[in-house]
């Protein structure tokens, strides 16, 4: 969904699932970060409904849209069964232990083996929650898990080029102001212009009423937040 307020230049897109099966053509003079969360989203495939399954190097990951989580294992030590709505990890050196980690939408992540959910942090403050993949050999991947969400249910350039670190038009934006919640409703690509706004807005905490003049009214941010609505309706 794209919603366009020309008055003050402010432009949001939403996605409302998964959008898989394109190919993000990967450019030059994109960063390696870029590079690899575009190469994983072209071996992207649904595996359970609203699921993606992607891999990274000794690593297949899942990440659930709806939930705004991401869930990993190491393909290298175990073996993946898939059935109908199920998922079952087998350790290869010991073929007997086995352990169902995905069931009926519901993913049954471990600590320390088989389905992992143990994130890293990442940003400034520490605020995002990410992944730590790869080795200095094959390189590292350490997606943000609001990215992963992002990519995997645009599927575009634009997408892409909301993770640069320069010169991008666009930025990822938590709707509630909460880093950590990667649920896609809570998630859109906006213009940094509406970025701004939005934590202006909604964000930024600040008084609604002031005194003045001996009277208690609303504060001046308020009213032009206001008069900007009614002027763009």
């Amino acid at each position: 969904m794209k919603k366009n307020n020309e008055h003050v230049n402010e432009v949001t897109f939403r996605a409302t699932g998964l959008s898989l099966g394109k190919t993000i053509e990967i450019k030059d003079s994109w960063e390696p970060s870029q590079k690899k969360m575009a190469q994983a989203y072209n071996q992207a495939l649904e595996v359970f409904p609203g699921v993606a399954q992607t891999i990274y190097g000794n690593y297949t990951i899942f990440v659930h849209p709806e939930s705004g989580e991401a869930y990993w294992f190491n393909h290298k030590l175990y073996l993946a069964t898939y059935e109908l709505n199920k998922l079952t990890l087998t350790k290869k050196v010991k073929r007997s232990t086995s352990l169902v980690v995905y069931e009926n939408g519901v993913f049954k992540p471990t600590e320390g083996g088989f389905l992992l959910n143990g994130y890293s942090k990442a940003g400034g403050k520490n605020q995002y929650n990410c992944i730590k993949l790869g080795n200095k050999q094959q390189g590292h991947f350490i997606p943000r898990i609001h990215q992963l969400v992002i990519v995997m249910c645009f599927g575009s350039d634009m997408a892409i080029n909301a993770l640069g670190q320069k010169g991008r038009l666009f930025d990822i934006n938590h709707i509630d102001g909460n880093p950590k919640n990667c649920r896609l409703d809570n998630l859109e690509i906006g213009t940094q212009s509406h970025n701004k706004a939005h934590y202006e807005m909604y964000l930024r905490e600040r008084p609604l009423l002031v005194f003045r003049n001996g009277e208690v009214v609303f504060a001046e941010w308020y009213l032009r937040n206001i008069e900007g609505e009614h002027l763009g309706s």
